[in-house]
């Protein structure tokens, strides 16, 4: 279920699970690629980047995760 908590089992940095404030202070910072590679690295293809939110850097999981029939929730399906 994608939708089911799952995302407990993600790997992180112990502050990206406790704080939604993770992923805007490291882009803000300006090293977020950067250090998301290195996560990326050291983690493997997702990883936590806030207690709810996670990144994919594989390429085979789009069609997964922004197909038509995917039950994912996406950034634009929390927007009004």
């Amino acid at each position: 279920d994608p939708q089911g908590d799952w995302s407990s089992d993600v790997c992180s940095s112990d502050l990206a699970r406790f704080s939604q404030f993770y992923r805007p202070w490291k882009i803000a910072k300006g090293n977020a690629p950067d250090f998301y590679m290195k996560l990326h690295e050291k983690y493997g293809r997702i990883v936590r980047t806030g207690p709810k939110t996670v990144d994919i850097s594989d390429p085979a999981a789009l069609p997964i995760i922004y197909g038509i029939s995917s039950k994912f929730l996406k950034v634009g399906d929390l927007l009004p």
